[in-house]
Formats: C-alpha cells, structure tokens, sequence
C-alpha cells in the first residue's frame, strides 16, 4: 500500500509537468506591425490588440507599432480597440511557426457609436492615408500622389497628376521638374525599375505616356538615400501601376471635356494619316525607297533629272488646313480580383485599359536665340518668331497584373504594360531673321509617335520571421517615331501695289526640309534585396542591401533633306509649296528652263 501510494503522488506530480512540457512544444510564432489612424496616416498609440479566442495581447508603442508574441500557428483574427475610434477585427491573418507575420491595421474615429468592423487581411494601397503613413515614416524627402487622389481629378495623364506634388512643375505638359532643376537631373522609374526615355536629347520620361487609369501612386524622391540607383543626380519619379482588388469588379468610365480655344474652333491642324487615330500609321509616311537605295547624297553625284525624280517622291504635303478642333475625350475600363483560377489556387488579377484623344492649342509661344550683348554679361535676342501650335493628340494604354501566393511565406507577381501615344502638330511662326533684318513666316507641320513598353517578374520571400528576400527581372522598351517632319520658310517681301506678301525664300539652308527620324532604346534590369529585422519589437532596426544590374541598348537614325530652288519668278514664289512641287513633269519644265531644284542630306 505504501508503494501505491508513493506512485499515486508521483504521478499527480508529474501530470503537470508533462502537460507543461506538451504547451512549451506546441508550435509558436510572431506578429508585428502598425495601428494608424485612417484619416490622417498618423501611428497610434495605446491601441489594445488581442488575438480573438486567447489571451495573448499587447498595448502599441508611440508610434503605433507592437509586436504580439507566442502567438499559436495557423489563422487568427486580431481585434483592435482604442477609446475615440471603432473597434476593428482584422481575420484570416496567417501565422507560421517560428516565423512572424506582418500586419497592418488602420483604425477610423468614431464621435457617436463604436461598431465593430470585420475585415478581411490585406494590405491597404494606393490610399491616402497609405502615402502620408510612407511619407512619415521614410528616411528621404518623398512626396506621393495616389489612386484615390487622381481618381477625385479630371488628370488624363500622370504628367498632370504629378503637378499635384508640391515642389513639381511640368514643362510642355510632360517634363517633370523637381524644385527647379533641369530634367537632366530627374529619372523616371516604373514599379522600381528605370524607363528608357524616348527622347534622342533628353534623359527624362515624358510622363505623358501614362494613362491616369492604369496608375497607383506617383511617388517623388528628392534626397537620395542609399536604396536608390547611384546615378540619382536629383529626383526620382517612381510611377507605380495599379494592384488587383481583393473583391472582384470592375469599372468603365467614358468622359469628355472642353479646350478653350481649341474645342469647335477653326484652327490650323496638320494633316492626318490612317491609323493615327490609334498612334499607328504603319509605313504610309516612312522614307521612299528611293532615298535609302541612293543613301548618303554628298558621297555621290545626281544630275537634275535625278534630284527632281528623288523630289518627286515624297508626300506632297506642306501646309496645314483650316479644320474644326475636336473635343477631349477620355475613356477606361478595368476588371479585377483574387478568385480561385488555377487549379484551385487563388490568383490576383487586373486588367485595364484606356484611350484619350484632344485637341489643343498654344498661343504667343516665343522662340529666340541668345547672342551676346553690348555690356559685358548680357544678352541680346536674336531671330525672334513668335507663333502658333495647334496640336492633335493620342494616348492609350493596356495594363496586365497578375500576382499569386506559393506556400505561406512566398509571393509571385507579373506585371505587364503597354504604352502609346502621337502627338500631330502644326506651328506658324512670324519674326525677323536678325542678320539682314528680312520678316518672314516659318510653317512647321511634325508628327512624334511614342510607345513604351514595360514587362516585370518579381518575387517576395519570408525567409525567416526576421529576415526577407525580395527580387525582380524588368525588360522595357521605348520608341520614338518621327517620320516626314515639314518646315519651310516665307519671306515677307512687298508687292507691286505695295502690300505685304507671303513668297517662298526657294534658295539657302533651310527654305524648304524634310526629316525622317527613328529611336528605339531597350533595357533589362536585375535586382535583388535583402532585408534583416532587429531591436526591440515596438521599434524594430531593419538593415537591407542588395545589388542591381542594368544594360541598355539604343538605336537612332535621323535623316535630313533639304530642298531649294532658285530663278523663281515672284508669282511663283508666292504660290503654295503643293503647287510649286505640284508634279514631276512641271518641276522637270522649271528645272531645264527657269529654275534648279537640288536636294542634300548630311550622312546620317
């Protein structure tokens, strides 16, 4: 009996204990994150947190951050209260053994009555308490425009959109310039990797090309910090495209909108081509044939028959026509959502796209060259015009975003976009050529056909509660178009009843040119980041580094011609250029009997 006693205590005593044991091995892990008030973006603080059905909790720090530790694996719920504001139960939070789980929770004031508010666990983006909460908490000046935002503006493009940043101004309504300096010292970036620019002179983006429907945020660094690319010289534009929604839906907007001056008005416009409507005229204004099988003409000699044939193949077209300027319009349609596509397996998705058309008109535009003064450090304007554009635009654009979780800790995202705009402009200047004081009109007619093309891979990987990996491939593309670019020059000479007409200059550089011109840039990038947690849990340290490799390729061709002729009478010459180029027979009469009509082009 003594025996079976001793036994019996033995084992009440060590029920306990194993049942210790059994609690210590059960499989544990972490969650951290920030309780901010959704209004204004600001950290809050004293927020009681508590994981629903247990007893683990934790009170948020100064700036809203907290930490709740031994957290059971698997899903949980967390609810939030704070005195002031509605209480909220964030749920289906994923929590992995030995691993911590990050989370976000915003919390909206409440005046009246505190309801408890039940929603599901993702991330909030593209808000505007989202862009002020990265504003407070970078380590750089860094100012954002976001979804929200843009979608409460008539902003057609991120060119307008950006002008919203304080700091920022935009130049011919699509080159951005941060706090005065030059774009030279402002690069353009998409989702974190760099644009190529498909201007041959320029190191800047025009942020044009970027429909406002297929935007998330627009951010602006202005300080460097060590995260970003080491030929940060001023700014970064970083343009970020738009996520999937949690829930599916889908949107369709179709808008219109007035121009002063432009919108019914009779107005100057240059002449259209099939498919510009779409930013797409094909090979209708491409070089002749003729012109790239002779090649370079200073290598070589033409008689006039030659050069009149060569002459004779390009677009008879020169001067803008009277036309009615049509409206603004803007339209987009998006579908998105995380459902359950392949194989079972949830994938986020969005598609988008958008098209805008317009015309507009820019008047007393001033163009000048500097010469040097009289007085040492001044300057004198030289060759003043003055003058006109009216210009018809195009710009759509496809967005494709896709993004999936492998396992719990791992996160795969493809992100596709395709860009396209024209721009068809006509501009009439009046002035003075400064060095023989003669007045004269000069006519310009140019069409630019951009696209951008941007394709990214990126993936995100938990790999330890404290430690994660991040990493994308980018390949991106731009061309920039312009082909048949007009310009000719009329002098203002007086006639015999002493009135002032308009006659073609016909000899010199410059009285009459034709440029043909084509840039295509592409460029992959690489990067990879690691990033390192440490510290106390209300206020973690985090430490990331990384590496990135970028090649570019560029390709351009410009190809200039002009013509003149000279022993024009003056009825001739103050016929049009369509007449005075009318036809290869009547050109061939004025080359053998009253004039000479040449053509060069320098090597390209």
């Amino acid at each position: 009996m003594r025996w079976l006693a001793i036994l019996t205590l033995a084992a009440l005593f060590a029920s306990p204990i194993h049942v210790l044991a059994a609690q210590d091995a059960a499989p544990l892990g972490r969650v951290t994150g920030r309780v901010v008030d959704a209004t204004s973006g600001a950290g809050l603080p004293d927020v009681m947190l508590r994981v629903v059905g247990t007893n683990v909790g934790t009170t948020s720090g100064v700036n809203g951050r907290f930490a709740l530790s031994n957290v059971a694996a698997g899903t949980i719920s967390i609810e939030a209260r704070r005195l002031g504001f509605a209480a909220k139960t964030v749920t289906g939070i994923q929590v992995v053994a030995g691993r911590t789980a990050e989370q976000n929770i915003s919390l909206t004031g409440a005046t009246v009555q505190l309801e408890a508010v039940s929603v599901s666990a993702t991330t909030e983006r593209g808000s505007v308490s989202d862009a002020l909460d990265a504003q407070r908490s970078s380590t750089g000046v860094v100012n954002s425009v976001t979804a929200e935002q843009i979608s409460k503006s008539p902003d057609g493009d991120a060119a307008q959109a950006v002008k919203r940043v304080s700091g920022v101004t935009v130049q011919d309504g699509k080159y951005v310039f941060v706090r005065g300096l030059g774009e030279r010292y402002t690069t353009s970036s998409l989702n974190g990797a760099r644009v190529p620019s498909p201007e041959p002179e320029r190191r800047v983006v025009p942020l044009d090309m970027f429909p406002a429907g297929l935007l998330q945020t627009i951010t602006t660094s202005k300080t460097f910090t060590p995260d970003l690319q080491g030929d940060f010289s001023g700014a970064l534009v970083d343009i970020r495209t738009r996520e999937f929604p949690s829930a599916r839906s889908g949107a369709v907007e179709i808008g219109s909108g007035y121009a002063a001056g432009a919108t019914g008005q009779n107005l100057l416009l240059a002449s259209t081509s099939s498919g510009m409507r779409f930013a797409s005229i094909g090979g209708e204004r491409d070089l002749p044939a003729i012109f790239r099988r002779v090649g370079n003409m200073q290598t070589i000699q033409l008689n006039q028959n030659d050069k009149n044939l060569l002459v004779s193949s390009l677009r008879n077209d020169w001067t803008p026509s009277v036309r009615s300027g049509n409206p603004l319009l803007k339209t987009s349609a998006s579908i998105g959502g995380n459902d359950p596509i392949l194989f079972g397996h949830r994938v986020g998705y969005l598609f988008s796209g958008s098209y805008a058309s317009g015309t507009d008109i820019k008047e007393a535009q001033v163009r000048a060259l500097a010469d040097r003064g009289a007085t040492p450090g001044s300057t004198v304007e030289m060759d003043r015009f003055v003058g006109t554009t009216s210009s018809q635009s195009v710009l759509w654009g496809g967005l494709t975003n896709l993004s999936t979780l492998v396992g719990e800790s791992s996160r795969l995202s493809f992100n596709g976009m395709y860009n396209r705009s024209a721009d068809n402009d006509a501009r009439v200047e009046v002035g003075e050529f400064s060095s023989d004081n003669t007045p004269a009109q000069i006519t310009r007619m140019q069409y630019t056909q951009r696209g951008v093309y941007s394709g990214q891979l990126a993936g995100e990987h938990q790999v330890t509660g404290a430690q994660k990996f991040e990493w994308s491939a980018t390949a991106s593309g731009v061309r920039r178009y312009e082909p048949d670019k007009t310009a000719f020059v009329q002098v203002i000479e007086k006639n015999a009843a002493g009135q002032d007409v308009l006659r073609w200059q016909g000899g010199g550089s410059g009285s009459a040119v034709r440029t043909f011109s084509d840039l295509n840039e592409n460029s992959h990038e690489y990067q990879g980041k690691y990033s390192i947690e440490f510290g106390a849990a209300g206020a973690p340290t985090t430490i990331r580094f990384g590496g990135l490799y970028r090649a570019t390729g560029r390709d351009a061709q410009s190809l200039s011609y002009n013509i003149s002729s000279i022993r024009l009478t003056d009825a001739q010459r103050e016929r049009p250029l369509e007449q005075i180029f009318g036809s290869t027979s009547a050109r061939c009469r004025r080359a053998g009997r009253t004039s000479r009509t040449t053509a060069s082009a320098p090597a390209s």
